[in-house]
This record gives structure tokens, C-alpha cells and sequence, in this order.
């Protein structure tokens, strides 16, 4: 881990390593594109947490029409806009004026001269009142030098939500000040209490932000530490691995179906749905709980987060608005982040949406209103205790080195808290546990935390011909080639500078340490970053899962188009509509691809598959969790099967129907055809099929992006470039791993256009 300054990158290697994963990506990213916005309009970019997405209703009708300034909105969910906001603001773009950031990343970015400063805007807006915001608020969002970088639109702790009607039902008490030893004995007899209902929901998606959020809680609690005073990692100490062993356990025997994939908004949706009967998590959860729509308003208890060797546990958390230095209408980024974190905005929202829907725990104002009072009875008092009373600076039972509760006030933070999330999400699938030594169970590993850390032509046999004499008239014959191909220089010219100089520099950029987190440092390294991609466990690990995923693609999706190329080689009533039914699949977008088997096929609770197997009467498997690797194969060979079937009937029309005949009249069954005639034949088609396929599996990013988050051992080397340039801000380091990517699908480019040229010379041969 390095906690050394480093130098500001620049935007080279932004477009640099964008290029490289811009086939890798394409699809990945929803909402407003292109450049920085001007004029009377901003581009905001901002999470898709049930509040952000009311104030999106809410802008036009009110802060647009009141103001003049439109607002352009890219809504993500969390992993994906942390990934944007600081793509775009690492690197000063524009792109978005305005960002949802959290505590964690406001000092850092702030360090870093990403932010502008709010201090002069909040001088001259007094309406705003920056003294009704709650001190903890206040505080988080200040930098190293004293100064205001954010504006909070909603705080949050945590505490726990439980089903209270179901407790009462069933005789269960929840303790004013639950500890989490209670909390798993009452998890243990509410799982079961409603047909369909489990324990408990608690977080199991991977990213630092997801399951590490709860989780890190729980270990502070149990007297466990990320760091020690002296930075020295304590994942490897008892405390850590005894609060981990706990909660996995706990999610395992009884958490929600699905637990290594659900985030915030699955236990919301599984709390709302009466799916579970407790769910530890946000405060902020509690509004959507008891909106007027919520089918189990009024039926929510409360109680502070579970504690163990603490006397309190709840994280500090808030999503603030944040202004990029580099945005081009910063007067107007300040007018919308004064309305959105503004009384008169919660006011707007109590009116319209309802009181419980308020983003609160920002001002003390809140908390004062008659009619928020009345609505968020259940949960406001409890809500704001738990707020002032977080201990960012001293969360456990030991000094810290950097504040953060639920999270490490570092930059690095954003990496090892994915990596070691990995492991986790891993363990609660089932796939390995979290003390080190032998797994138990067919299969499984175990998660040792100490770890962590060109041109294609037709050639024919036609002799070359003499070179000719030169002529007076030949400069005259240059000059008219040139004149016939000029038209194609500006394609020809925009090709280079879209692909070979983006490489060119992402080649470059691979001899140097370069961390975009630390802009004060950079150095030249040589080979350094190579030989880390080589040696580095997580990257090597990612090789032989793209080598796995591509064979089992490339092969099953060859068998399957072979065998529906057969078909289709047949005559029979339809078979043109039959033919474009099945190639409908190869014409699907990737990422809708992805998303279609995640949650119409594979989910646990209303996917098709489980859906039949109920209907059979047969188990109700968590696909996903159960096979996260075939899962993302099995999407895969859905959309290749079709390019394989192409390719193959092609070869199978262009077989020479005379010697089939005769080997017919001979008295060869079709078996013997196949075997003998028709495999022979198809066999550079079916190398071709291969070398193509392969070239595209190997640099598949939207499956294991959409489907797994990279989680449960389905990271291949696309994602780890991915997520070693996005998360840890590697750029050196992703740029030499994307690099290698490049070269071996040159290789198999190679190998495929010799194929091609094969196949051309073989048809020229038969002509």
C-alpha cells in the first residue's frame, strides 16, 4: 500500500487507458454523455438511492422553472458512479459540474485540488443557513486546511429495522440495546416465522461501499481494526477474523436469498417486500420504510446498532454534493447545490412526496418540524442519536491512524476494501470460509486475508508479373492513384488518431508508476509494472479465469452452432423464421444481454428458472452464488452460439453437393458423411469460428461486469484492468496489464487471418 504524495496526472491517461477498455466498457454506462455542459445548463452525476432519483422528479417542475438552469442527470448505482465521479474528476474533465460524494472521498479529492471550495459561495448565499447543518456533517466535509468542500443532501448512521408486528406474533423481544450475539439468536428464530422469510438481510455485494460498510462495523465492534496506530494491517488478527466468521455465518444460515449479490437496494427491496424480518443498514432506509406507498408502514421497529465490546457501533455517513474545480458554470453548480441541500428543498419534499421521504439527518431544523416529527415518529429521535453520536476518530477499542468509521479515511481504502470484499462475498456464496487452513466441503478454498493486498485478401498461385519500365508518364499515374484514394484520408487519418495513438500512449504510460490518487509523484519504472502483472496473485488468478472462461465459451458455443447448423441445413416449413429466432441472441446489446440473465433467469426470487423448478416442485438454487463462473458462461454462449451457427452453415452450404451424392449412392449412411466429409470440410470453418470467438471472449467485460461485480472468482484480466485503473488509480500498472491483453488478442488475430486467407485460397483453388 502506498501512502507516499504522488504528481497530478493528466488527461493523456484518461484517454489513454479509456481507449484500451473502450471496447471493454461500451454499454457499461447510462445517462448524460459528451462534453462538460455550458450555457444555462449543468450535468449532474449522482447514485440512484431512492432520494437522489425524487429530486430528479422534482428539478425540472421546480428548480428549473424557478431558475432558468437546466440540469442533465446520469443516475448510477453506487460501485459504478464511484467508479465515474473519480474518472472524471481524477482528471479534471468537466464533464460533470456537480457529483454525489461521500465523507470517505470529499477530504481526499480535496487534498488533491479536484473540488471547488464552498466557503465564498456559502459567505454570499446566507439563506442557505450553514449553521443549521449538524456539526458531524459539517465537519466530515471539510479538508485538511479548514475549508468547506461539500454540501450534505442527506446524512445517515446505522441501525437495525426489524418486522415488529412479526416479533410480537411470534413472542420475540428485541433489547433496547441489542448486541450482535442477540441479534443472531433472534435472526435464528424469525428465519421461517412467515412462509418465504428469512432472519435477516444483510449486505453481501462486492465493493468497499457494499459489503464492507456493515461489515467493518462489526469489526470495529468486536474489537477488530483495519490498522493499527503504526499502519500496521490487522486483517490476519483474531478480532477481524472472529467479526468476519460472525456475520458470514450470520448472512449463510440466515440471511436472504442471493446474500453474495445484494446490496442497499436488495434489502430494501427484500425488508419492503416482507421477505426478511431484520436488515442492519442506513438510517436513511427508515423513509422509504414508512412512505405512504411502503407496504409495511407502520410495521418497522427500530433499535441502535448491535454492539459487542463497544458502546456504540453506527457508521457516519453522508452523500454530498461536491462541485469539480474544472466544471465551466460554477455559480450555477452552487444554485443547485444550495436548493438540494436546502430547508425550503426538504419543505418541498414533506409537501409533495411525504415527511418520511425528507433527506434528513443533514440540518437540526429537521428535526424541529412539527409535521417531520409527526410523520418519521418511528424513527427521527433515533436517527439523530445516532448521528451526533458516531465516533469517526475513535470507533473501536484501539487508536486509529486515519478517521472513518466504516470505512479508512485513505485513499487506497477504495482497493484493498474491494479486494478483501471479494473474499467476503466469496465466503458467504459458500465458496471458501474466512480462517485460514484446509476448507471443508468439495471444492472449496479459503479466503487467507493476509493476502490481500491487418487487412484481410484473396490470394491466388497467378505468377507475378515483371516489374514494368518506368515512363515519362508515371508521376502523372502516381499523382492520379493518390487523387483516387485522397477521399479516404480523413477515415484513414481519424482511425490512427482514434486507435493507434491512444496505444501508443497507453504503451507509453505503462513504463511509469503512475497513481492518479497521488498527483504529486511519477516516476519512470521501466519494466517494473510488467513484471508486476506477471507476478501479482490477483492478476495471475485472472489470466486462468479468462483462459477458463474463453475455452468453455468458444468450445460449447461451437458444439451448439454446429448442431444448429445441421438443423438449418435441412429444408422444413419455417426454417427461415426459425434461422432468425435464432440469431436474435448475437444481436442483443451485451450489457442487456448480462442483465436479462441476472434478473429474468438467475434471480432466486421470481427468475424463470426457479420459477419452472417450483412448478416442478424441484429446489430453488441461488444460481449466481451457487455458480457464479458458469453463470457468466452460460450468458455467453447464449449470444456466441449464433455467430458459431453463422459461420458454420456457411461452411456447410459450400460443400460440394456431387461428392455427397455419390458417397450416398455408395451407400454412406449420414454418419459416415459427417464423419468423413462434412468435419473434414468444416474444419477451417470451425478453426475460424474458434480464433474469432476467442478474440472477443477474451476481451468480455460486460458479463462478468453485469452479472458477478467481478465477485466470487469470475474476475477476468478485462475487469482486473478495469477495476486496477478505476478503483486503485493505477495507471501505469492497468496500462502494462491492458497492453498484454492487447498483444495476445493480436496473436490470436493473427492465427484467424491466416485462416481467412486459407479459406479464400481454397475457394479461388475450387473456381
Amino acid at each position: 500500500m502506498r501512502i507516499a504524495s504522488r504528481r497530478r496526472p493528466r488527461v493523456l491517461a484518461a484517454a489513454a487507458a479509456g481507449a484500451l477498455l473502450a471496447p471493454l466498457l461500451s454499454g457499461c454506462w447510462t445517462g448524460a454523455g459528451g462534453a462538460g455542459s455550458g450555457g444555462d445548463t449543468i450535468n449532474v452525476l449522482m447514485v440512484n438511492n431512492p432520494q437522489m432519483q425524487e429530486l430528479q422528479k422534482l428539478t425540472a417542475s421546480h428548480f428549473t422553472e424557478e431558475t432558468g438552469i437546466g440540469v442533465n442527470f446520469t443516475v448510477l448505482p453506487e460501485n459504478d458512479v464511484r467508479d465515474k465521479i473519480s474518472q472524471d474528476f481524477a482528471n479534471q474533465a468537466g464533464q460533470y459540474d456537480v457529483a454525489t460524494l461521500s465523507n470517505y472521498e470529499i477530504p481526499i479529492y480535496a487534498r488533491n485540488g479536484w473540488l471547488e471550495e464552498l466557503d465564498p459561495y456559502v459567505a454570499k448565499d446566507p439563506g442557505f443557513d450553514q449553521q443549521d447543518i449538524l456539526e458531524p456533517m459539517r465537519q466530515s466535509l471539510t479538508g485538511d486546511d479548514g475549508r468547506l468542500y461539500g454540501q450534505p443532501f442527506y446524512g445517515e448512521s446505522s441501525f437495525l429495522m426489524y418486522r415488529k408486528d412479526v416479533f410480537a406474533e411470534h413472542g420475540l423481544t428485541m433489547p433496547e440495546r441489542p448486541t450482535w450475539r442477540q441479534v443472531a439468536d433472534l435472526a435464528a428464530k424469525a428465519d421461517g416465522a412467515e412462509e418465504g422469510m428469512k432472519g435477516i438481510c444483510l449486505r453481501g455485494l462486492p465493493g468497499w461501499g457494499e459489503v464492507m460498510a456493515p461489515l467493518t462495523t462489526v469489526v470495529n465492534t468486536f474489537g477488530g481494526t483495519w490498522f493499527d496506530k503504526d499502519w500496521k494491517a490487522r486483517l490476519d488478527s483474531p478480532e477481524f477474523e472472529r467479526a468476519t466468521g460472525f456475520y458470514v455465518d450470520l448472512v449463510r444460515e440466515h440471511g436472504e436469498s442471493g446474500a453474495a449479490q445484494a446490496g442497499f437496494a436488495e434489502c430494501l427491496n427484500n425488508m419492503t417486500q416482507g421477505k426478511v424480518a431484520m436488515w442492519y443498514d442506513a438510517t436513511s432506509a427508515a423513509g422509504s420504510l414508512e412512505a405512504d406507498d411502503s407496504p409495511v408502514k407502520g410495521r418497522i421497529g427500530y433499535a441502535p446498532a448491535p454492539v459487542e465490546r463497544t458502546a456504540s457501533s453506527g457508521w457516519l455517513y453522508t452523500w454530498a454534493w461536491g462541485i469539480q474545480q474544472a466544471s465551466r458554470n460554477p455559480d450555477k453548480a452552487w444554485r443547485f447545490v444550495s436548493w438540494a441541500s436546502s430547508r425550503e428543498y426538504e419543505e418541498l419534499v414533506g409537501e409533495r412526496i411525504g415527511w418520511s421521504n425528507v433527506p434528513a439527518g443533514k440540518r437540526a431544523s429537521t428535526y424541529t418540524n412539527a409535521d417531520y416529527r409527526e410523520e418519521a415518529a418511528a424513527f427521527q429521535e433515533m436517527t439523530r442519536e445516532a448521528i451526533e453520536g458516531a465516533r469517526p476518530t475513535d470507533p473501536g477499542l484501539q487508536p486509529r491512524p486515519a478517521p472513518g468509521i466504516q470505512f479508512v479515511g485513505i485513499p487506497e481504502f477504495t482497493d484493498l476494501g474491494t479486494k478483501v470484499s471479494l473474499e467476503i462475498s466469496a465466503a458467504i456464496a459458500g465458496h471458501q470460509s474466512v480462517a485460514s487452513g484446509p476448507a471443508e466441503g468439495p471444492g472449496a478454498r479459503r479466503a487467507d486475508l493476509r493476502g490481500v493486498r491487418g487487412t484481410m485478401t484473396a490470394t491466388t498461385t497467378a505468377p507475378r508479373t515483371a516489374t514494368p519500365v518506368r515512363t515519362l508518364g508515371a508521376p502523372n499515374a502516381r499523382l492520379r492513384a493518390w487523387a483516387t484514394r485522397a477521399p479516404l484520408l480523413p477515415a484513414l487519418i481519424f482511425m490512427i488518431a482514434v486507435t493507434q495513438l491512444p496505444f501508443v500512449a497507453t504503451l507509453v504510460i505503462s513504463f511509469f508508476d503512475w497513481n492518479s490518487l497521488y498527483p504529486d509523484a511519477r516516476a519512470f519504472a521501466g519494466l517494473a509494472n510488467y513484471g508486476e502483472v506477471l507476478t501479482d496473485p490477483d492478476l495471475r488468478r485472472s489470466v486462468g479465469t479468462t483462459i477458463l472462461l474463453t475455452v468453455a465459451v468458444v468450445l460449447t458455443s461451437l458444439v451448439l452452432g454446429l448442431l444448429l447448423a445441421l438443423l438449418l441445413d435441412r429444408r422444413f416449413r419455417g426454417r427461415g423464421i426459425v434461422r432468425t429466432l435464432l440469431i436474435a441472441p448475437f444481436l442483443v446489446v451485451p450489457v442487456a444481454a448480462a442483465l436479462l440473465w441476472k434478473h429474468v433467469l438467475y434471480n432466486p426470487e421470481y427468475g424463470l428458472f426457479n420459477g419452472l423448478l417450483h412448478y416442478v416442485g424441484g429446489p430453488q438454487p441461488d444460481w449466481i452464488s451457487k455458480t457464479p463462473l458458469l453463470a457468466v458462461e452460460a450468458s455467453l454462449v447464449w449470444q456466441w452460439t449464433p455467430f458459431m451457427m453463422l459461420i458454420l452453415l456457411a461452411g456447410l452450404q459450400s460443400r460440394d453437393q456431387q461428392q455427397i451424392e455419390a458417397a450416398r449412392v455408395d451407400g454412406a449412411s449420414d454418419w459416415q458423411i459427417f464423419r468423413h466429409l462434412t468435419l473434414p470440410h468444416l474444419r477451417r470453418y470451425l478453426e475460424l469460428g474458434a480464433l474469432l470467438g476467442s478474440i472477443h471472449i477474451v476481451q468480455n467485460f460486460d458479463a462478468v461486469f453485469t452479472i458477478t461485480s467481478g465477485g466470487l472468482g469470475t474476475a477476468n484480466l478485462p475487469y482486473t484492468v478495469y477495476q486496477t485503473f478505476y478503483q486503485a488509480h493505477e495507471n501505469g500498472l492497468a496500462s502494462a496489464a491492458g497492453v498484454l491483453v492487447v498483444i495476445g488478442s493480436l496473436v490470436i488475430a493473427t492465427f484467424a487471418l491466416r485462416v481467412v486467407s486459407s479459406l479464400f485460397r481454397e475457394e479461388a483453388g475450387r473456381s
